[in-house]
């Protein structure tokens, strides 16, 4: 796997974000997700700005109690990511665009409501990092691990 500068943040072929803070948020997952190709075309962009392209994941172990099964008869496991060799690097503005897109379809597909708050932070937002910061901060206060 590539070196990613954390935090960063995840776009799955379906537009959903996700954020992840260090590189088991983003490898430690269950066999449903991965069999519902939850990694296909996934988009990592990360606090430098690189714009990554996860091309598929594949298992390398399982972990937890009972070999990670869990009582809704999922493995959890942890996988490899195949990526592709390019990358892109974003400036601010583009990021700014692209991530900005990505919120307003995350917020259409989970129901939930633009955030005149957030929306002001990123157009004000001086770089990738802060911004990935301060989404990612969120993130976990509402959903802890």
């Amino acid at each position: 796997m590539v070196e990613l500068n954390f935090p960063l943040v995840l776009i799955t072929k379906n537009g959903l974000l996700k954020y992840a803070r260090f590189k088991e948020d983003i490898i430690k997952t269950n066999s449903y997700l991965l069999k519902k190709g939850i990694f296909e075309n996934l988009i990592i962009i990360d606090s430098n700005s690189n714009k990554y392209r996860v091309l598929n994941a594949q298992k390398v172990k399982s972990f937890g109690l009972f070999w990670g099964l869990s009582p809704f008869l999922y493995q959890n496991i942890i996988v490899d990511l195949i990526m592709s060799s390019e990358f892109e690097n974003l400036n601010l503005e583009d990021f700014k665009k692209f991530f900005l897109k990505a919120y307003k379809k995350d917020a259409r597909l989970i129901g939930g409501l633009l955030c005149n708050e957030d929306l002001k932070f990123i157009s004000e937002a001086n770089s990738v990092k802060e911004i990935l910061e301060y989404f990612t901060d969120s993130f976990f206060n509402e959903y802890p691990v």
